[in-house]
């Protein structure tokens, strides 16, 4: 199983914080502690490029399975205007997602992350793309939004 924790650089740029390879045949903490500090990711970023629309309200969860078909990127229908022309797009939430199944590219502004079925991913206010491979992929997104 393979962790990888994101960061938000000076600029606003999403790269890897750390990358970490975890046996699934004994237990393990993913993450402990309180929600990510997001709060210096959005100071760098523009408020409004938000991809608000799956958001939960401040100081709210959601949780959700996304579904990205075989070698596409991922969009919402109804809110393809708010990512970029890559799929590039962040959220004012920090993001603990987790591949349940087939294999997925997670975009960062610095490098390209390959997860597969087992992986996880911690996503602070990143920018990021979902491309899924051959076989499509199913995330589980757990956004929590903290208060404003």
């Amino acid at each position: 199983m393979k962790l990888v924790m994101v960061g938000v650089d000076e600029k606003g740029r999403s790269f890897v914080r750390s990358e970490s390879s975890l046996s699934v045949d004994d237990p393990h903490t993913l993450w402990f502690g309180g929600v990510p500090s997001i709060r210096s990711a959005l100071a760098r970023l523009d408020p409004c490029a938000a991809l608000s629309g799956i958001e939960p309200e401040a100081g709210d969860i959601r949780w959700r399975l996304a579904v990205v078909e075989a070698g596409a990127v991922a969009s919402l229908p109804g809110m393809e205007d708010a990512f970029d022309d890559d799929g590039m797009h962040y959220t004012r939430t920090a993001d603990f997602d987790f591949v349940v199944a087939g294999e997925v590219v997670c975009r960062l502004d610095t490098a390209d992350i390959e997860l597969a079925a087992g992986d996880a991913i911690v996503l602070p206010a990143a920018r990021h793309a979902w491309i899924a491979g051959e076989v499509g992929a199913r995330i589980l997104c757990f956004m929590v939004r903290p208060h404003d």
